[in-house]
């Protein structure tokens, strides 16, 4: 039981490393969705949403595990 708890943490740890962020992707997916209802008619804000959104996330994970010794 211990392999299998070995190996099915290996496959989770590939896919979200850092909880936190994968966490705010999805959030930043969430509110891209939410706003494509209403904004439908136009995709390039819908784009800049997850661009900006997931590039701010990721600035913001890089600069918390400099911090972190």
């Amino acid at each position: 039981m211990n392999t299998f708890k070995a190996f099915i943490d290996e496959i989770l740890g590939m896919f979200v490393d850092d909880g936190s962020l994968a966490f705010a992707i999805l959030a930043i997916i969430a509110v891209a969705y939410a706003a494509s209802i209403r904004f439908a008619e136009h995709p390039y804000f819908l784009g800049g949403i997850l661009y900006i959104g997931c590039l701010t996330a990721l600035v913001e994970n890089v600069m918390r595990s400099t911090r972190e010794p």
